[in-house]
């Protein structure tokens, strides 16, 4: 007798939420003799194999004895376990199963081809397409955990492991380009959360970790709005500066490498900047620094103006967007205790030392006046009475001292004015003390002359005397 299998259909029928889970298969099928149904008792073996012809025996034989064929058609329950359907090699879960079936001992050919997802169209509100699309209806479906308190709670579905190294929800979008996602998540309510991640209290683990292997991969990416609330630290996981840190950033860079954080514009004219607020309402900003590309300037702005300036060129302004100087202040300035700016002056620093000749001389040629400047604020000048030089006149003089901006205006910048002053103080007294000398040789001479006429006047005294006293 020549038997002829037909395959009628292959279901998984999932089961009940509270009933324990099984990983048995229905299975249906025809038996034909002569091309005849058949009816009687019979002998069916059953293995699980992953190739249609050859390949590896995944699973059984599982021999079911005298089943049941009525008119041609039976029903078998064949249970292969859990791990025939699961492996740890691509393509996973996805890898074809082929059913070998033996009828009292004569093996059936060809193998059939069975899948893990069921052929029905639609089981207890789970609906497969054409394309092989699943959906699943409305209400509560629970993947790996039965426990039914999470029944209430208004989850679309649920995703559970107990492993100390499992993985709740696995996806991979394994196109090798492409914009592919392997998980997309959409809210429209206002206050919808699209993906959410929670830690217990009292654990320290992470609700959400992203990993890229390769460095120029993303293991997070934003785009749009992101809100952040807590403790957030980038690169940096157990360090917590002080408890009032809300954001910090960790680098590992090594002595001398760089490493930190960058803010950049998307335009080389753009202006990045860090900004600072003590209200935290809209529009309410104490202060920000930022790089103005325009003019490859840093600024810093400070409740109502810009406070400090640091040109491309270095020049550092306090009080001025325009500095002229390496430090230009506009306004004043102090030295706690006094004193002046220190410059190095150590002997072993210097060569050809010489000394100053007509410091006085220079100094006296220098001409001090009083004046107003015509229009202060442009050049960042203070107003009212001023003292000071003509740095037309001084040019004349020490012509070193005078620079010319590029506005073409000069400036007068006084260099080594102590050692000229000390030294001109110095010839100012050399010229005393030999006007002194002079003045006390002169006296001397006087003194002389004095006592010469002293002595003669004494002279005449005592001859009157003698002559007065003959008369008599």
């Amino acid at each position: 007798m020549r038997i002829c299998f037909v395959l009628m259909a292959l279901a998984i029928y999932l089961p009940m939420p509270a009933r324990a889970q099984s990983t048995a298969i229905s299975y249906q099928g025809r038996l034909e003799a002569s091309g005849a149904p058949v009816t009687g008792a019979y002998d069916l073996t059953f293995s699980l194999y992953d190739a249609l012809t050859g390949g590896t025996r995944l699973a059984g034989p599982i021999t079911h004895s005298n089943v049941e064929v009525t008119d041609g058609t039976f029903t078998v329950q064949v249970d292969f376990g859990a791990e025939a359907w699961t492996t740890t090699v691509p393509p996973y879960t996805n890898a074809p199963r082929y059913l070998a079936i033996r009828v009292n001992g004569e093996p059936l050919s060809p193998r059939q081809p069975v899948t893990r997802a069921p052929y029905a169209m639609q089981t207890r509100g789970l609906h497969v397409n054409d394309d092989g699309e699943i959906t699943v209806a409305g209400g509560f479906t629970a993947i790996g955990n039965t426990r039914a308190e999470l029944a209430g709670d208004s989850f679309a579905g649920f995703f559970y492991t107990s492993s100390t190294t499992g993985i709740g929800v696995f996806a991979q979008a394994n196109a090798a380009d492409g914009p592919n996602r392997a998980i997309h998540a959409r809210v429209r309510s206002d206050e919808g959360i699209a993906v959410e991640g929670y830690v217990p209290a009292g654990s320290m683990g992470s609700a959400i970790v992203g990993s890229a292997v390769d460095e120029s991969g993303w293991a997070g990416r934003f785009l749009g709005r992101v809100n952040m609330s807590g403790h957030t630290a980038v690169g940096r996981q157990d360090v917590r500066i002080t408890d009032a840190e809300l954001f910090g950033v960790h680098t590992e860079a090594g002595e001398s490498v760089f490493g930190g954080m960058y803010v950049s514009g998307a335009d080389e004219a753009s202006f990045p900047f860090y900004g600072y607020s003590a209200g935290g309402t809209s529009g309410d900003y104490d202060a920000y620094h930022y790089y103005q590309g325009t003019t490859g300037a840093w600024k810093l702005y400070v409740r109502g103006g810009t406070r400090m300036t640091v040109t491309d060129g270095g020049d550092l302004g306090i009080g001025t967007q325009s500095p002229a100087f390496k430090l230009h202040v506009n306004g004043t300035a102090g030295k706690p205790g006094g004193g002046s700016w220190s410059s190095a002056s150590d002997a072993r620093l210097k060569k050809n030392v010489r000394d100053l000749d007509g410091a006085l001389d220079a100094l006296t040629s220098l001409r001090g006046v009083s004046f107003e400047y015509i229009d202060p604020q442009t050049i960042g000048e203070l107003e009212g009475e001023r003292l000071g030089m003509i740095a037309q006149e001084v040019e004349l003089v020490f012509p070193d001292w005078v620079e010319t901006n590029d506005d073409g205006f000069r400036t007068v910048t006084y260099r080594g004015f102590e050692a000229l002053t000390v030294e001109a103080f110095r010839e100012l007294r050399e010229e005393n003390d030999r006007e002194i000398a002079g003045l006390k040789g002169e006296v001397k001479d006087l003194e002389i002359q004095l006592d010469d006429l002293q002595a003669r006047l004494g002279a005449l005294e005592a001859l009157l005397e003698q002559v007065h006293a003959t008369h008599e």
